[in-house]
């Protein structure tokens, strides 16, 4: 640092190698030149750089809108994608279930039936039960 003050008034023109690639070195000598400007060069530099952050402020509000406009639109269809694969999916399996169920039921009515035509030909309760596996309630219900 020592030395870099002592010969700042020699940097007008280049960085020497010493300094180059240091961002602290860089931003002083920067700073030094622009404080030796004159007070209407700095104004002038200075409303450049107030007319820089101002521009960079804007598009950077206006690109953070974008993206969360457009993270919100994505999600919204997201969920409407979902929504509708989801209640597709569920009328699938409900149907599916329904005619497992349905079939279960139809078995069920058809074993009731073939045991009362079982009990009318007069084939005994204990046969009934084995052959159709139903119970002696189940059996009873129907005399």
């Amino acid at each position: 640092w020592f030395y870099f003050i002592n010969n700042l008034e020699s940097f007008d023109v280049q960085i020497p190698q010493l300094f180059k690639n240091d961002i602290v070195f860089e931003d002083a000598v920067h700073t030094a030149q622009v404080l030796a400007y004159s007070k209407a060069e700095q104004a002038e530099y200075f409303d450049s750089q107030k007319a820089y952050w101002d521009a960079y402020s804007v598009m950077t509000t206006a690109l953070n809108e974008a993206t969360e406009k457009g993270l919100a639109k994505g999600r919204e269809e997201g969920k409407a994608e979902g929504k509708a694969e989801g209640l597709q999916e569920g009328i699938e399996k409900g149907k599916a279930e329904g005619l497992q169920e349905g079939e279960k039921i139809g078995e069920y009515k058809a074993k009731l039936a073939s045991a009362k035509i079982m009990l009318d030909v007069g084939i005994d309760k204990a046969t009934i039960m084995a052959k159709l596996r139903l119970s002696e309630e189940e059996i009873r219900g129907m005399e």
